[in-house]
């Protein structure tokens, strides 16, 4: 009797834990950045990354699962009186059970048919984690930090020997080319997003497709939807902003950001629909060989590419132009701006697209 209530005290206060714990890992999953960019940036939590704080709820989850399951064991009895009448006979659809039975069931279908308030709890989190995908930005396709130094250049078009150098010379320390973009970001204390910011300006440039054609292929080429709209139309010298409004006409809403998956995945239509969708705009306009220069890549980051993360200041600084005079130009155009406000921020509220604001605060002087 004495063990059996000592066994009921700890399978209620371990269920008791086990929810306080689940609160708090489920409160920090609820504004993590999706798994992707938690991996890319290195995301980190009070010491501890994404997949660490998913296996903590995951294993709480299973504590409390199991102390409930005991703690029913012990107390059965009292769990079904809930369940009877004042005449002490059984009745399974009671008040009280039919009630909760029914604030369950409002739960569960409003979260499936995504009817307010609990659509708009999700849309929050959703609203939290494209923050943190704006903050540190999207990869440039999926689990690319655990692409080795060569498999990731080979990917991005970038040369290998001139990536090495490019990384060695910036300082970083690099053994080999294949070690993974993760392993090399951990040996120099920062996140494989930061790696890839620092080469990015060589993309494009691996010697195997620089002296080829430029012409979009009948079919598109393998790992196409991992790429950005951005770096696909680098690659084969498109006008990203055309192809952008190209897309916009066929009813397929793009971002220069956003990779061929993730807008395919936005539309629901296939990422060979995306392609086909990008081969027609840019056949009907034209475009082919008409936009993106050639980059040196010791010339600033002014390009498509990443402008969208740049500041305001940071743009206004590369350019020799005063941040006060194009606050104020945005001003009279009723946009209210920081120095540190992200250039795609501002475009939004301009309803245009990074490159556009950069030749709008070009006229400023």
């Amino acid at each position: 009797m004495i063990l059996s209530m000592k066994i009921k005290k700890i399978a209620s206060l371990t269920a008791f834990l086990a929810v306080i714990f689940m609160l708090l890992t489920a409160s920090v999953l609820y504004i993590a950045p999706h798994g992707r960019i938690a991996n890319w940036a290195d995301w980190h939590f009070l010491g501890l990354n994404k997949s660490t704080w998913e296996s903590i709820h995951l294993n709480f989850g299973l504590l409390f699962m199991i102390s409930l399951g005991v703690h029913i064991f012990y107390n059965w009895k009292p769990i079904m009186s809930y369940m009877k009448d004042k005449s002490k006979a059984f009745k399974l659809f009671s008040k009280e059970f039919s009630f909760a039975l029914i604030l369950v069931a409002i739960f569960a279908l409003g979260t499936c048919f995504q009817v307010p308030p609990f659509s708009s709890f999700s849309a929050l989190s959703g609203n939290i984690k494209d923050g943190a995908a704006e903050k540190y930005g999207n990869p440039p396709y999926g689990h690319a930090e655990l692409s080795s130094l060569k498999t990731f250049a080979n990917k991005m078009r970038m040369d290998l020997k001139q990536t090495l150098q490019y990384l060695k010379e910036h300082g970083f320390r690099v053994e080999n080319e294949m070690q993974t973009m993760g392993e090399i970001g951990r040996v120099n204390g920062i996140s494989p997003q930061h790696i890839y910011d620092t080469i990015k300006p060589l993309t494009g440039t691996s010697s195997l497709h620089a002296g080829g054609s430029k012409r979009l292929p009948h079919a598109a080429p393998p790992g196409t939807g991992n790429f950005t709209l951005a770096d696909l139309c680098s690659q084969f010298t498109l006008n990203v902003n055309v192809i952008t409004l190209g897309l916009g006409k066929q009813n397929i809403k793009s971002r220069e950001d956003m990779t061929i998956r993730e807008i395919a995945e936005k539309n629901r239509i296939s990422p060979i629909d995306v392609y086909e969708g990008i081969k027609a705009t840019a056949a009907a306009n034209n475009v082919m060989q008409t936009s993106v220069k050639k980059r040196d890549p010791k010339e600033g980051n002014t390009g498509g590419m990443g402008l969208g993360r740049m500041t305001l200041a940071e743009v206004c600084e590369k350019n020799s132009i005063p941040i006060e005079k194009v606050i104020q130009k945005l001003s009279n155009k009723g946009i209210k701006a920081a120095p540190e406000d992200k250039m795609k921020k501002v475009a939004n509220a301009l309803n245009t697209t990074p490159l556009e604001l950069v030749e709008l605060i070009k006229k400023v002087n």
